[in-house]
């Protein structure tokens, strides 16, 4: 679940980006 949730903020980031 760890790994999921960091993939999630790393798609957010990206889209913030």
């Amino acid at each position: 679940k760890t790994i999921s949730f960091n993939f999630n903020q790393f798609d957010q980031n990206e889209e913030q980006l």
